[in-house]
């Protein structure tokens, strides 16, 4: 019986060896990928028909307000800075009108628009009531959240052009 527990014992001797305790070396976890980098904003700019009508107290200025809708792609925030709107007629110097973030802020609700998202509301300028009017543009503003400088430019349609002409045509007579 002492020899077959001898060679049990000399049998079990390199398991017991090999199980449990510290081997003292702890496996080095393999880190997450890095994140895609992320990408400048991308918006799109739309307008609706502009609602134009006399200011009450001076019927040479007009207040024109239209609808505006911003869609950012690319899944960075962005914010508008300002909106800028320039005028021109046939016999009359050009007009400029821009406003900032807390005017936008009123009429939006905000002046942020989050990535993959959109905003939507209306605008309103009020601006000189003349014959003539040969063109509007609207410049849009915006930073997005990396800081990069985005600039949309959209000519008013030729709606708002007929609307505001025969407006001041009216007034003229």
């Amino acid at each position: 019986m002492k020899i077959k527990s001898f060679i049990l014992l000399l049998f079990l001797i390199p398991f017991m060896l090999s199980c449990g305790g510290d081997s003292g070396t702890t496996p080095t976890p393999t880190p997450p990928p890095p994140p895609p980098p992320q990408v400048p904003a991308q918006v799109q700019v739309t307008l609706g028909d502009a609602d134009i009508s006399i200011v009450s107290l001076n019927p040479a200025r007009a207040r024109m307000s239209f609808p505006v809708t911003f869609r950012e792609t690319a899944g960075t925030g962005v914010n508008i800075n300002f909106i800028r709107l320039e005028m021109r007629w046939t016999r009359r110097a050009d007009y400029q009108a821009e406003i900032g973030a807390a005017p936008i802020i009123a009429a939006l609700g905000t002046n942020h628009i989050n990535g993959n998202s959109s905003l939507s509301g209306n605008v309103f300028f009020t601006i000189p009531l003349q014959e003539g009017l040969t063109g509007m543009r609207l410049t849009f503003g915006m930073t997005d959240d990396l800081g990069n400088d985005k600039t949309t430019i959209n000519a008013s349609g030729s709606l708002a052009l007929e609307i505001y002409n025969r407006l001041a045509e009216s007034l003229a007579r």
